[in-house]
């Protein structure tokens, strides 16, 4: 009597309708509950349910998803910081503060994007020119308050870029 093969259900494989949104999303809430030394590729893809292999089809190394959030955290920034201008545009004089105030609501109520915007990790941004580019768009428009106050005498005279290290 032959033996008829038992078959085995097909696999799914898990596809993640936006596995690059999602490990973002996951390692933002990583960063906020245990901080950015939490952060791994391989932990992230655990949490998010796919193969361990699967986060670097999207991130080559912990470093590039990094780069990724605080490109988007810098957009987010710049968004922020331009609200902020536009909201005083009928007081100028007080646009450079409510900048400032923008700023730190932001890093209180995104401290994932934050940290991770601040993390020595991605000093030479000259790897990521997305991520450069995001970071010299914020920082324009803070720099941009600064000159508007140079010229209203407001400010004091010199360098907008070195002025505007002061409140960035």
């Amino acid at each position: 009597m032959r033996k008829t093969p038992t078959r085995r259900p097909a696999r799914r494989s898990y596809h993640h309708h936006d596995l690059p949104q999602a490990l973002v999303e996951a390692a933002l809430t990583l960063v906020a509950d245990e901080g950015l030394a939490a952060v791994s590729l391989r932990r992230l893809a655990q949490q998010v349910g796919v193969s361990a292999a699967a986060p670097y089809r999207h991130f080559p190394t912990r470093a590039a998803l990094l780069a990724a959030i605080a490109t988007d955290g810098y957009v987010r920034l710049r968004d922020a910081l331009t609200r902020a201008s536009e909201a005083m545009r009928a007081h100028p004089d007080r646009i450079l503060s409510a900048q400032g105030v923008a700023y730190v609501q932001f890093a209180v109520t995104a401290p994932g994007y934050f940290r991770i915007m601040q993390t020595p990790e991605l000093g030479d941004r000259t790897e990521f020119p997305a991520l450069q580019a995001a970071h010299d768009a914020a920082f324009l428009v803070l720099r941009s308050a600064v000159e508007a106050e140079q010229q209203a005498g407001r400010f004091p005279p010199g360098n907008a870029d070195l002025l505007a290290l002061g409140p960035w």
